[in-house]
């Protein structure tokens, strides 16, 4: 099973919110003409929960996409928690949902929907301490 991650990044909560939440939205974007362009479309993540705390300065975002991978036949979840309660912009990420074989095997979807986000922030990632 893919395990959840965790590291500190160098710009806002908000400003990484919607950097994840722009550049996800682009991957579900299609070129493609008629019933292939929405085909396409659909196997994008898809944003099903975007909630923001804000309070004396400090910010709590929880994101929550699912994307179709047909390696396991079924949807994969990342929830995403992003926050700077500590001083600096912490972010936690962890997938979940359909496993095939057993347990613990998602076949690495998990771990690639995962990257997508690591891939998005890798420009802002701080030095583990």
């Amino acid at each position: 099973m893919t395990k959840a991650k965790d590291f500190l990044i160098s710009i806002s909560p908000e400003a990484a919110a919607e950097k994840i939440i722009t550049a996800l939205a682009a991957k579900t974007k299609s070129n493609l003409p008629g019933i292939f362009g929405v085909l396409k479309a659909r196997r994008g993540p898809l944003l099903l929960d975007d909630y923001r705390v804000k309070w004396a300065g400090v910010t709590v975002i929880s994101l929550v996409f699912t994307k179709f991978y047909s390696r396991i036949g079924s949807f994969v979840t990342l929830i995403l928690t992003i926050d700077n309660t500590r001083g600096e912009t912490a972010v936690h990420l962890t997938p979940g949902g359909h496993k095939m074989f057993s347990d613990d095997d998602d076949l690495g979807a998990g771990t690639a929907f995962m990257k997508m986000v690591e891939e998005i922030l890798e420009g802002y990632l701080l030095p583990e301490v």
